[in-house]
């Protein structure tokens, strides 16, 4: 979850995106959602996680080109 509070600089803003690109590096993939999003279209922001984590199953259970 993003928040003004924690990723309002730029050096936050750079220092998340270094972080990210480190856990992807790893397999991992970065969602964020901001406080007001999640707590005004909680449904919403779970239907896209879903919506991710399908995309992503598929690609690794061979969906991929190869």
């Amino acid at each position: 979850m993003d928040g003004a509070a924690w990723h309002g600089s730029r050096a936050q803003r750079e220092a998340d995106i270094r972080r990210d690109a480190l856990v992807a590096t790893a397999g991992w993939q970065t969602l964020r959602f901001s406080f007001a999003r999640l707590t005004r279209s909680p449904e919403t922001c779970r239907r896209e996680i879903l919506a991710v984590h399908t995309a992503r199953l598929r690609l690794l259970r061979g969906g991929a080109v190869r």
